[in-house]
């Protein structure tokens, strides 16, 4: 009689060897019906150019000066130097704010607070879901949606990061 070369299983009884535990049905979310919103398609370019023109050019951003130009200056006039610069900067971005708010997360917190009156957002995000609560609550409240392929590379562009909701809010018509 010929011995098996893996003797450690054959000593087990069957009962005792360890199976995984039973994978049971798994839950899937999903929507019976298709979602076909229209995009808006911007064959001349108009809405790209206001779009670009409207955002502020943060890639551009004040330089710092450089270490040989402070070396000569005193220490004060360092201090007050980057004062200055921090102010600049600071009323760059307080006025972009003040008027849109960039982002999914920042869209739906202005939509629940009834500050927005009109959403730009991407119709080129994967997955759907990203953005589906965004356009019903827009629904909902009665505020313009527009759906454009091109948000995400225009702000990647003037921004450095790319957006997949815009929202314009009231205070920019004041």
């Amino acid at each position: 009689m010929v011995t098996p070369k893996n003797t450690k299983n054959l000593k087990r009884p069957v009962s005792t060897i360890k199976t995984g535990p039973v994978k049971g049905l798994r839950n899937i979310l999903a929507n019976p019906h298709e979602f076909l919103w229209p995009v808006m398609r911007d064959d001349e370019g108009k809405l790209k150019n206001i779009l670009t023109e409207s955002l502020p050019n943060k890639t551009a951003q004040l330089r710092e000066i450089s270490w040989a130009q402070l070396r000569k200056m005193s220490k004060d006039e360092r201090a007050n130097l980057k004062k200055e610069n921090k102010l600049k900067k600071k009323d760059a971005g307080d006025k972009m704010t003040e008027n849109m708010c960039l982002g999914v997360n920042a869209v739906t917190r202005s939509l629940e607070k009834d500050s927005l009156i009109s959403v730009l957002i991407d119709s080129n995000v994967e997955p759907l879901i990203m953005i589906k609560h965004v356009v019903a609550m827009c629904q909902r409240k009665n505020i313009p949606v527009i759906l454009i392929p091109f948000l995400k590379t225009t702000t990647f562009q003037k921004l450095g990061f790319a957006a997949a909701a815009l929202g314009l809010r009231v205070k920019s018509i004041d």
